[in-house]
């Protein structure tokens, strides 16, 4: 049999809005998991039985592609934001990060970013996050509690109040 498998070709570009599947093609976090029925496809099938006179009987059922999922997000203007949070991280740090770049006009996100990327190819690789001596000592309870806040988008998941950062904006009014 084929095995159908999603690939992502931009790697981390967009992971925390994308998303990633599991080995089963379900899809988890992000808009994979939000719209894995539609794009998941049927798999194929044929199989067969005989009959009275002992002919085999073919019945084939052919495999159905999955939807595809356009989304306003550039992949330009998301590996521009990422580059540029990745810098500001670097120079000067913070303990969690998220930016979304949004027309103000029609209400289109054309990037969104936390600050934690992953490869989507592979989103169970914790080496680029932690070093290999404390991931051999972390029980698996501990791996799942660190894959999950790197996967988690800090955008969208998180609860923050907006307080005085909000001012500008009345004032703007």
């Amino acid at each position: 049999e084929e095995e159908y498998v999603r690939k992502y070709p931009y790697s981390s570009v967009g992971s925390n809005v994308i998303g990633f599947c599991t080995s089963d093609n379900t899809g988890s976090w992000g808009i994979e998991n939000y719209y894995n029925s539609s794009l998941n496809g049927v798999t194929g099938r044929r199989y067969g039985y005989f009959d009275a006179d002992l002919n085999l009987v073919k019945t084939v059922k052919p495999a159905t592609n999955g939807n595809t999922i356009v989304s306003s997000i550039d992949v330009n203007i998301q590996g521009i934001l990422e580059q540029h949070m990745k810098k500001f991280l670097k120079d000067v740090g913070a303990l969690n990060m998220g930016c979304i770049i949004m027309n103000p006009n029609n209400g289109e996100i054309y990037a969104m970013a936390s600050n934690k990327q992953y490869d989507l190819n592979n989103p169970r690789d914790l080496t680029g996050f932690y070093p290999q001596k404390k991931i051999d000592k972390m029980s698996d309870k501990d791996k799942m509690d660190a894959l999950s806040k790197i996967w988690r988008n800090f955008c969208i998941s998180d609860a923050y109040e907006p307080g005085s950062t909000f001012k500008p904006f009345t004032v703007c009014a």
